[in-house]
């Protein structure tokens, strides 16, 4: 009876010091703690159906963020917890904060969006591409007349 209580004293000691050197996660920032507020923020503005693909767009655009910031993080357990605590305090401290990430984001991809245009005209490799992908045809070569 000894030997049992002495050899499980040992395993649960062991089971501890396993438990103890094991890396712990560090803790989340200010900035991840943020993102995830947006996101939830994005999934209120779906819920209230207003514009779905604004909607869409900002949740996907912040949960880029959160996996970015920190990969080895389940980001949708604090999603998830954060949304199942939030209300209508946290619509107004974050909406005005997340909808300026969004705007600016925005503001910042004109050199996207022409390439975008340009494709959509078949220019480049990828206009070609896409256009065959369509099953347009190839635009004539100008002869520069």
């Amino acid at each position: 009876m000894k030997r049992i209580l002495i050899a499980g004293l040992a395993l649960a000691l062991s089971a501890g010091a396993a438990r103890a050197t094991t890396p712990q996660t560090p803790p989340l920032d200010q900035a991840y703690r943020d993102d995830v507020q947006c996101a939830v923020l994005y999934m209120a503005t779906a819920a209230r159906g207003e514009d779905a693909g604004s909607a869409a767009l900002g949740f996907y655009y912040f949960v880029g963020r959160l996996e970015g910031r920190r990969p080895e993080v389940n980001w949708r357990s604090h999603v998830l917890t954060a949304a199942t605590n939030s209300g209508q305090a946290m619509l107004e401290a974050h909406g005005q904060r997340c909808g300026n990430i969004l705007i600016e984001n925005g503001r910042s991809m004109g050199q996207v969006d022409a390439m975008i245009q340009s494709w959509s005209q078949g220019e480049g490799q990828m206009g070609a591409a896409l256009q065959a992908l369509r099953g347009e045809p190839e635009p004539a070569a100008d002869s520069g007349w």
